[in-house]
């Protein structure tokens, strides 16, 4: 998540236009009194909305999310019942818990699979764009990159199929005990 976010951030401040606009997000910006980091939402088709910072992402709807941190690529759950354009910094976010019970865990192995099935469109569309060699130079220019632009698109693909694995067997396991 830390080298997907380090590519949205060039995506942002790219010299020819910024792609997550291009793409359809919608840009919120900090009032110029409170230090913070500009929000990008996008509605998605399946009635949630899609809210990224340089420090994670936000996948919800007016009464669940999953927020996913940049470097702590743990899902967490939240109420979102909250004013997101005020939400500047993680300390903003409302309160973010493990999901530990059957319910909890079904609903964040969804969220996290259309996420992650987001990135990879997203992925594939900036290929389409503006090329392939863009999103590994990006890469390339990131310290930590784990992943060649061919493998990231690839890898959000199987991690959204495990995701939905992952906590299907969780939740199955908890109606169980």
């Amino acid at each position: 998540m830390n080298q997907q976010c380090w590519c949205w951030g060039c995506d942002v401040r790219r010299a020819e236009g910024n792609l997550l606009l291009a793409f359809g997000f919608e840009r919120i910006r900090p009032p110029a009194d409170v230090d913070g980091a500009s929000r990008y939402r996008i509605a998605l088709s399946s009635k949630h909305e899609l809210t990224l910072w340089g420090f994670g992402a936000l996948i919800s709807n007016d009464v669940n999310g999953v927020f996913l941190g940049r470097y702590q690529f743990e899902p967490k759950l939240c109420k979102p019942q909250f004013d997101t354009y005020t939400c500047w910094t993680p300390t903003d976010l409302p309160p973010r818990v493990r999901p530990t019970m059957a319910g909890d865990l079904t609903l964040a192995g969804a969220l996290c699979a259309e996420l992650f099935e987001f990135i990879s469109a997203y992925e594939s569309w900036v290929a389409e764009q503006v090329g392939i060699g863009y999103r590994q130079q990006t890469i390339n220019e990131f310290k930590d990159s784990t992943l060649a632009a061919r493998e990231a698109k690839l890898q959000w693909q199987r991690l959204a199929k495990q995701a939905k694995r992952y906590y299907g067997r969780q939740a199955a396991r908890r109606r169980i005990n």
